[in-house]
């Protein structure tokens, strides 16, 4: 199974912009597309969970470094904010929401503060309004793209 990335859907004639929501959550990491292909070979064969990895696979976006901008945050950049409410720095991965695992520093793409960090460059602060709880404000302290 060979991975589909916007430089392939654009061989095909297909739209590349990544900006689309339904496109957004159809993105992978190629890490998390080599995960999802080994659990489908461990899966047994014809069972929902084989149906299901085998559909996430087939539908999956690989976006690599290569597609990565260094210097605003997007999916799959590797970000640090300073929390300034808490005075914490965090840095974590922005990672498809079936791939994030905050206590492994992955992030999930559709989370509050990912949404608000978007676009976001060194320096930049975003404001991410959180359920239940006061607001916070985050400086962007380092954006960059993952090694390949």
């Amino acid at each position: 199974m060979t991975p589909r990335t916007p430089a392939a859907i654009a061989a095909e004639g297909a739209p590349t912009s990544i900006s689309s929501t339904d496109e957004r959550s159809r993105w992978v990491t190629p890490r998390w597309f080599e995960v999802l292909r080994t659990q489908l070979g461990e899966a047994d064969v014809g069972t929902q969970r084989w149906q299901a990895l085998r559909r996430r696979l087939d539908e999956s976006i690989v976006v690599g470094a290569d597609e990565i901008l260094p210097t605003r945050v997007q999916f799959g950049s590797l970000v640090t904010v300073f929390a300034t409410e808490e005075a914490e720095e965090q840095s974590f991965q922005i990672v498809s929401d079936d791939e994030a695992d905050i206590s492994a520093g992955l992030l999930a793409r559709s989370s509050p503060l990912a949404e608000a960090l978007y676009g976001a460059q060194e320096g930049d602060e975003v404001d991410v309004e959180l359920e239940g709880r006061d607001g916070c404000t985050y400086e962007v302290t380092s954006v960059r793209a993952p090694r390949t």
